[in-house]
């Protein structure tokens, strides 16, 4: 069955064409319950030397992986400069990569499987562009814009996600939740990002990032099935009768 949903982030309405596999939507569909984060893909700008990543995998406060390089100076990124990138992960196996066609072409991978008895249940996303102040020439300040976003499930059509984009005005911009309605094993998002930066900015540790968390929760068993399983449970204690 082909289904569509109207996905609301912003004061933008998307009208996302689903597939045959799962469909997407902000309303939670009471498919899932105890959903919490299982890990998270970050794409970030740097010119300092405290940290080295510009692409990295992490679960909770652990870095898996990380890609990127090093230098006084952002390297990877050009500023003003849109750069393709692609997120994936699967529940499966547990892997999970990023790419992003930059100067050095960030490339990083990593596995962070799902809790025991949990199940892909959606993901969330936020940007960050913090305006530093201080060592910052007349108010110089940094933008993350990331659009163009898709995400197809299980190899399905691409449902296209709302842009996202946070300045100096609002500097943390998180999106909503999003859920999906049935099961889904193999996510994969791509989009474009940009990151803006006026000349003197402090673009040092995590002002500019764009972070992409993948949700898990225990399958909410339909109708249908709770009734398959009490059916074979009181079958079960009378044949042992």
């Amino acid at each position: 069955m082909i289904r569509s949903f109207s996905l609301v982030s912003a004061g933008a309405l998307v009208v996302a064409a689903g597939n045959a596999f799962a469909g997407i939507t902000t309303v939670d569909p009471g498919v899932y319950s105890n959903v919490s984060e299982v890990g998270q893909a970050r794409i970030r700008l740097d010119q300092g030397n405290s940290q080295t990543w510009k692409a990295a995998f992490w679960k909770d406060l652990t870095m898996l992986s990380n890609s990127g390089v090093q230098g006084p100076t952002p390297t990877v990124w050009s500023n003003a400069t849109e750069y393709a990138w692609t997120i994936k992960f699967d529940a499966g196996t547990g892997n999970g990569s990023i790419q992003v066609a930059a100067n050095q072409n960030v490339v990083t991978s990593a596995n962070f499987g799902l809790a025991a008895g949990k199940s892909l249940a959606g993901f969330y996303f936020f940007v960050n562009s913090t305006y530093a102040g201080g060592s910052d020439l007349n108010g110089a300040h940094a933008k993350t814009e990331v659009y163009n976003m898709t995400a197809k499930l299980d190899g399905g059509t691409a449902i296209a996600i709302p842009s996202i984009t946070a300045d100096f005005l609002q500097s943390f911009v998180q999106g909503p939740n999003y859920y999906f309605d049935s099961s889904v094993t193999d996510v994969e998002f791509s989009g474009k990002i940009k990151f803006t930066w006026n000349a003197g900015a402090n673009l040092n540790n995590e002002r500019n990032k764009f972070t992409l968390k993948f949700l898990e929760g225990n399958r909410i068993p339909t109708p249908g099935a709770a009734a398959l399983l009490a059916f074979g449970a009181l079958a079960a204690a009378r044949r042992r009768r």
